[in-house]
């Protein structure tokens, strides 16, 4: 199975929503079991294993989303709130092949990201 990383922190209102409005619904959390090994980061208070996990994906916004696949290939990236339609759509998307994505179209991974040097 492909794995779902989720980095977020108690100080971040965005991650705070999601979890109110998005990571409650039972529909997503039952697909997220099933398809995904799930795994959460933390960066309220970051020790040394979260801090060099979130380096080693890149985490440099929260939140922020990586789903790898089973052989440890980034194959999706989302950075920012989605709301439960969106955040379902990129789940899907992740299956179909590499995808990054911010509030808007979705790009391959290949498209450098912000601030990224050739």
């Amino acid at each position: 199975r492909p794995t779902l990383i989720r980095f977020t922190a108690d100080w971040c209102p965005p991650c705070q929503a999601m979890k109110r409005d998005v990571f409650s619904r039972q529909s997503l959390a039952d697909a997220i079991a099933r398809d995904f090994r799930a795994v959460s980061v933390d960066l309220t208070n970051p020790g040394p294993e979260a801090k060099q996990i979130a380096i080693r994906h890149g985490a440099t916004e929260i939140p922020t989303f990586v789903i790898l696949a089973p052989d440890g290939r980034e194959v999706a990236r989302r950075v920012d709130y989605a709301d439960a339609a969106e955040f379902t759509t990129f789940l899907g998307r992740a299956t179909a092949g590499p995808t990054t994505s911010r509030r808007g179209p979705i790009a391959t991974a290949s498209t450098p990201r912000p601030g990224a040097h050739p």
